[in-house]
């Protein structure tokens, strides 16, 4: 037996639904991994490293540039004692990034200079002068 023109339609309808229920799910999945900070774990970065950074250089990044994200992630749990400032525009800084023309990720400014994009840990210890074993 052929099923009817309003059994087709209802079955179309039920896979619209199921699909626009998907992509929802995807969506508020995708947007919860990226409304926090950022997920740290065990780094290879020193804490007195982290430190000595922070008091000596600022890194303006983005919540969710995949690029501040790689800068960050060999810092770990040591990534908290970086001076970082969120330059996403729901964060309390991005008008202060915006008048300081922060428009890549990560800037790090050390002594007043800017160096965009990542920095390789070498080059952040020769331009603050902190051990990277310390």
């Amino acid at each position: 037996m052929k099923p009817s023109v309003f059994m087709e339609l209802e079955l179309t309808w039920v896979k619209i639904v199921m699909l626009l229920a998907f992509v929802a799910v995807g969506l508020v999945y995708t947007s919860l991994s990226f409304t926090g900070s950022f997920v740290l774990e065990q780094g290879s970065v020193s804490p007195g490293f982290a430190k000595c950074l922070a008091s000596k250089a600022v890194v303006y990044g983005h919540r969710q540039s995949a690029e501040t994200s790689a800068q960050l992630r060999p810092f770990g749990q040591s990534a908290k004692d970086l001076d970082y400032i969120d330059c996403s525009p729901v964060s309390q800084a991005y008008g202060d990034c915006l008048n300081n023309g922060i428009t890549t990720y990560p800037t790090w400014v050390v002594s007043g200079e800017r160096h965009e994009g990542q920095q390789s840990l070498e080059r952040l210890a020769e331009l603050t002068g902190c051990r990277l074993q310390g």
